[in-house]
């Protein structure tokens, strides 16, 4: 047994032929060619599922670019993909204090339905945007079931869709490479672990972040609320004409901001002083959505005027 074993050791220590190191040399090569002409095919594929979407049908979350339903359904057209919804289900947690919805399925080019993939979307009762309000979970009889299901069905689809065809966890930088605007991409924002979508978008200027988290708590946790009291805000006159604010803080000039500041502050501290007073019982609570900002002064000259 030992005599064989070593005589197999032997004929494996042997240097590979001149013959062989071609043939492996040949077929490395080869698919080094097939692995980079799939490559390529898969970013062209990319691009122009990306190019057939407008920026409408993106949002960022956290940062990342998110394709939501009415996208992925343009780019299921444009591939000839077919979307076969298989199982819908409806679970609930061991001590029933919430369900999701599952929904399976499959996706296949419609020239041919054997080259399938399986997809899965799920959304539970206490989605941040359906499940919750001001941060707190709802009652699940307060709960729009039909459109936690609903949700469950488009996250499938997305699904679908994107695993077939590689467009998953998409950058930026391909977004912009298919021709797509990203500087008008809405962000979605989850203030506190509760509402839901918000068009603001996202900032990573610490101080224009602080302002705007002020806005969102003295309007009572409402974003839409934050908003129009951020566009009235920066609402001006000049010239006899009133000029539009802006509901993005981020879009504020940087000469303006340090004045918006200004209301944003003097706005945040007659909150705290209400929720003060309110929770000593001298006042009314002060929750719920801010009292707009005063009338807006005209400017007496153009060195005055505030440009937002």
């Amino acid at each position: 047994m030992a005599v064989k074993e070593e005589k197999a050791a032997a004929e494996e220590s042997k240097p590979t032929s001149p013959v062989q190191e071609a043939v492996s040399t040949e077929h490395l090569d080869m698919l080094l060619q097939v692995t980079d002409e799939r490559v390529a095919r898969i970013r062209r594929i990319i691009t122009v599922a990306c190019a057939i979407t407008n920026y409408p049908d993106w949002v960022l979350q956290e940062g990342a670019p998110y394709l939501q339903a009415t996208g992925a359904e343009k780019i299921a057209r444009l591939f000839g993909l077919v979307i076969e919804k298989q199982v819908e289900k409806k679970i609930w947690d061991d001590d029933r204090s919430k369900y999701h919805y599952q929904v399976e399925g499959i996706v296949y080019p419609a020239s041919n339905a054997k080259q399938y993939m399986t997809a899965l979307g799920t959304c539970s009762s206490d989605d941040k945007f359906f499940g919750r309000k001001d941060g707190r979970v709802l009652p699940l009889d307060d709960v729009p079931e039909m459109n936690i299901l609903k949700k469950a069905y488009n996250n499938f689809t997305q699904n679908a869709i994107k695993r077939f065809l590689g467009i998953r966890n998409l950058t930026i930088e391909q977004l912009k490479a298919a021709g797509i605007d990203v500087s008008k991409i809405k962000g979605i924002t989850y203030a506190k672990g509760g509402k839901g979508g918000t068009s603001h978008a996202k900032t990573n200027n610490p101080g224009r972040q602080s302002a705007w988290n002020k806005i969102v708590e003295f309007s009572g946790g409402d974003e839409a609320a934050a908003q129009e009291w951020l566009k009235d805000a920066t609402t001006y006159d000049y010239e006899g004409q009133t000029v539009p604010g802006k509901t993005d803080i981020t879009t504020v000039t940087e000469r303006s901001f340090g004045f918006l500041s200004k209301k944003i502050d003097a706005q945040a501290k007659k909150f705290l002083d209400a929720r003060a007073a309110a929770n000593k019982g001298m006042t009314p609570s002060a929750s719920g959505p801010s009292p707009k900002p005063g009338p807006r002064s005209k400017p007496t000259s153009k060195d005055e005027h505030i440009p937002f």
